[in-house]
């Protein structure tokens, strides 16, 4: 099992595929498991630093009791720098598109492309309760069933859950399994104090922002006081929108291929750009 010490934490990862880099990172309550299903469609055209994020998993949580987003996003390069990679592709989802947003502005020249999802560059206060209720929930109950249904009504389609009422389970088991409850605490205080809007304009790194139109954690559009995944394209000189029509927060399982594939397009497009310029 290959652990690395990267940015003062000691890291596992994988390295899965073969073709040029491409980091991906998970969301806040489910690690490298989160970005799992997205593997097979990727795995004959690129390389992927495939990892537990600090505090995930098998990783070590060194520093997160007051870390901010900053400390996350520093550990990407940083691991890049133990595989030997100078660039990558950065493919993410929820929490981990705030991570990888971040790593994009703190770190443009070693992003070759940017894919984030479900995410926010700065809460508006709703959001900002949503999680202080998760907390407090999670608090008296730890990562139970309940508590895992709870975030399948919130973050799921409810046609989805209809049809597949067995991702209760599977969220439960991923929580429990994966994410200490401390590491749990810390990415929702990160997440509360964030704030990436001066940093959106002069961040040049190609990028594509998907979206739910019904995502109810990390509303398309926010409220003045947040910045959301719209207005965050906006904002970026080099972005694009792609929303899914009745899609909620987790559109990497809502719609699995179409996610792929959507991926896949924006990539192939900035490559055939870059071949003709």
């Amino acid at each position: 099992m290959p652990f690395a010490m990267a940015n003062g934490a000691n890291l596992y990862y994988e390295l899965v595929g073969r073709g040029e880099p491409m980091v991906l990172l998970g969301g806040s309550g489910f690690g490298r498991q989160n970005v799992e299903p997205l593997i097979p469609y990727f795995e004959d055209r690129y390389e992927m630093l495939w990892f537990d994020q600090r505090g995930y998993g098998q990783s070590e949580g060194t520093g997160l009791e007051a870390g901010t987003i900053d400390v996350w996003a520093d550990d990407v390069p940083a691991l890049m720098d133990v595989v030997g990679w100078e660039r990558a592709h950065i493919n993410s989802t929820s929490f981990g598109s705030m991570v990888a947003l971040a790593t994009a502005i703190r770190h443009p020249e070693r992003c070759r492309s940017l894919v984030i999802q479900g995410f926010f560059a700065k809460p508006d206060v709703p959001t900002k309760l949503l999680f202080e209720g998760w907390d407090d929930h999670s608090r008296g109950s730890g990562f139970s069933h309940g508590f895992a249904a709870h975030l399948a009504f919130d973050a799921l389609e409810p046609e989805f859950l209809e049809a597949h009422p067995e991702t209760v389970d599977d969220i439960a088991r991923m929580l429990t399994e994966g994410t200490p409850l401390e590491t749990w605490w810390a990415a929702h205080v990160a997440m509360h104090d964030l704030d990436l809007g001066d940093g959106l304009a002069d961040c040049p790194v190609p990028t594509l922002v998907i979206a739910g139109e019904f995502d109810r954690v990390t509303p398309l559009d926010m409220l003045p006081s947040g910045i959301g995944m719209r207005a965050t394209a906006d904002r970026m000189p080099n972005a694009e929108l792609f929303i899914f029509e009745g899609g909620g927060h987790v559109t990497i399982l809502e719609h699995e291929k179409e996610h792929a594939e959507a991926i896949l397009d924006f990539i192939a497009a900035l490559t055939e750009v870059r071949a003709t310029t």
